[in-house]
Formats: C-alpha cells, sequence, structure tokens
C-alpha cells in the first residue's frame, strides 16, 4: 500500500516542492490520516530538507515564545504583586499617619486638660490676692499685696475679704465706720495721705463693742508703713505690738475712727460721731515697735503719715470677710 502511494505521489513531488497548492493539499492528506507521519515528513524533508531543523526551530520558538509568555505573565503577576504590596503598604502607612495624628490629637486634648486641671489647681490653692474696689492698693502694687500677704499670713483672708468700708464712698464719720466694721473679727486698715503716704494697721479682733471708751488686746496686731511721700525708695515695714503693750493694741470709741494704740488714730475734735474726722495723729513708740535706726522725735513721728499731726487723709479703707 505504501509503495502504491509512494508511486502516485513521487511523479509529483518535483512540482509539489514549488506549489503550495500541493503543499496545502498533503497538510491536509496528513490532518486527515490519509498520509502517515513519516510519509509526510519524508514529503517535508523533499520540499525542504531543514524541514526537522525548521521544526526543531518552531519548537524551540514556541518554547520560547511560551517562556516569554510565562516570564510576562510572572513580570505582570510580580507588577501586580508589588502593585497590590505597595496599595497594602500606603494602607498601613495611611493607617499609620492617621493613628499617629489621633495619638497626638489625643496627646494635645489630654495636655490642655491637664494644664487646665493645672489652672484650676493653681485658682484653687493659690490666693487671689487682690483688694477689690480699692483706691489706694491698685492693679500695678503687686509687690504691696504680696508684702501684706507675707506679713498676715492668712490666705482664707485674702480669698474671702471684701471693701466693707470706704471714706470717700460711705463719709469720713465714727458713726459710719463703727456702723460698717464693728464685730466684724479680722480688719485690714489702708490710709493714703494727700501727700501720698500710704500705711495701716492689721488687727486679728477687730472693733468689739465694749463699754466705751475701751482699749482691746491683740497679740498679732501691727503698723505698718507701704510707700513715702517723700522717699520712693523706702522699702515697706512692719512694727509689731510690743509685748507689754499687747493690750492697748487698738483703741474703741464711737466718734473715733481706726485707732492703733497711742501711735496712731483719727477722729472728731468734738466728740460726735457725725461729725467728719478733723484730728490726724502719728506718734510712734507707745503701743508699736518703731522703725529701726530712727531716734525718738520729729523724724519717728513722721515716720508714717509725713508729719505727727497736720497730714489730711485721703482716703481711708477698711477690709474683712
Amino acid at each position: 500500500m505504501l509503495q502504491i502511494i509512494r508511486d502516485k505521489i513521487q511523479p509529483f513531488l518535483s512540482k509539489v516542492r514549488f506549489c503550495e497548492f500541493e503543499t496545502e493539499n498533503m497538510q491536509k492528506f496528513h490532518r486527515i490520516g490519509l498520509i502517515p507521519n513519516h510519509i509526510f515528513e519524508h514529503f517535508q524533508k523533499t520540499i525542504n530538507p531543514n524541514f526537522k531543523d525548521k521544526k526543531i526551530q518552531n519548537q524551540n520558538q514556541n518554547q520560547n515564545q511560551n517562556q516569554n509568555q510565562n516570564q510576562n505573565q510572572n513580570q505582570n503577576q510580580n507588577k501586580n504583586q508589588n502593585l497590590i504590596q505597595n496599595q497594602n503598604l500606603n494602607q498601613i502607612q495611611n493607617q499609620n499617619q492617621n493613628q499617629i495624628q489621633i495619638q497626638i490629637q489625643i496627646q494635645n486634648q489630654n495636655q490642655n486638660q491637664n494644664q487646665n486641671q493645672n489652672q484650676d489647681l493653681i485658682q484653687m490653692f493659690t490666693p487671689r490676692f487682690r483688694f477689690p474696689e480699692s483706691a489706694i492698693i491698685r492693679k500695678d502694687h503687686k509687690h504691696f499685696i504680696k508684702t501684706l500677704q507675707r506679713w498676715i499670713a492668712d490666705d482664707e483672708f485674702f480669698l474671702s475679704m471684701k471693701l466693707g468700708y470706704s471714706g470717700k464712698r460711705d463719709g469720713f464719720c465714727g458713726q459710719i465706720f463703727h456702723q460698717k466694721c464693728d464685730s466684724k473679727g479680722k480688719t485690714l486698715i489702708l490710709m493714703k495721705t494727700a501727700d501720698n503716704f500710704i500705711f495701716g494697721g492689721w488687727t486679728s479682733v477687730g472693733w468689739i463693742v465694749k463699754n466705751t471708751p475701751n482699749f482691746i488686746a491683740d497679740s498679732k496686731a501691727f503698723l505698718f508703713s507701704l510707700q513715702s511721700g517723700i522717699d520712693p525708695d523706702r522699702i515697706p515695714q512692719k512694727f509689731k505690738i510690743r509685748k507689754k503693750k499687747i493690750k492697748w493694741a487698738i483703741y474703741y470709741e464711737p466718734s473715733h475712727g481706726p485707732h492703733f494704740g497711742g501711735d496712731v488714730g483719727i477722729y472728731s475734735r468734738s466728740g460726735n460721731p457725725t461729725h467728719d474726722f478733723d484730728i490726724f495723729f502719728s506718734r510712734f513708740g507707745f503701743s508699736y515697735q518703731t522703725p529701726k535706726n530712727i531716734e525718738k522725735g520729729d523724724s519717728l513721728n513722721y515716720y508714717l503719715a509725713g508729719s505727727s499731726d497736720q497730714w489730711k487723709i485721703d482716703e481711708l479703707e477698711a477690709f474683712f470677710i
């Protein structure tokens, strides 16, 4: 059978080499099984001696193409994986940044809360050393306020005190002074003269209504000088009650204003509590200690108010709880 086919095909081989039509027919015959593989290969070798090499080349090319495709696929997969990884990294970075921002916001909120709490604590435990409505102690007199706070050493008093009496506001007479200030306990007195001397006194018991006239004992009472009208460099000074004169610390009399022992006082000459004050005296040495390095005499008497009995009151204030 094979011989018959060969014999039939042989005359046409030379033509088939150059005829694409015959080649196509041979391919068709081979595909449908009329021509065996070895005959078809022989035919291919006849028309193309390099058929096997080409076949191998084609196979190699196909393999290379497949490899290239695989490589491309792998590269694409790698790219996709890299893209996915980058996206994941970006997401993680964004999440981390968001978390960091949230943490920073929380920290800032905590810091603000802590600051507010600290401020609240400071306000709660730090006294407001102020003189409400005072015409004598101004806001720029912070050193006076701190000095008085240190001398009195009573934070509760400074937190709660109020301006209970003002000569300019209420009137300069004994009756009004005692209506406002009697039986108030701890009392701080401030005086300012027309010559800008600022001084005063502190009593821990206040003016107690008793049989009058009468002295009142107070072991914690003291006088003080804050400002000199003639010596701007004078340092504020405190003058304690003498131990032997404690029972004469302050004096109560209806026509008098604040009266500290026999050292400082203001009152009405007429003795009428409704009359304005017209006597002002300052004489150191009776009940209270005197300034150091100052001898007795006019210099001592002039120390607080600039004069022993010729000074004029500009303002008189009383602070109590």
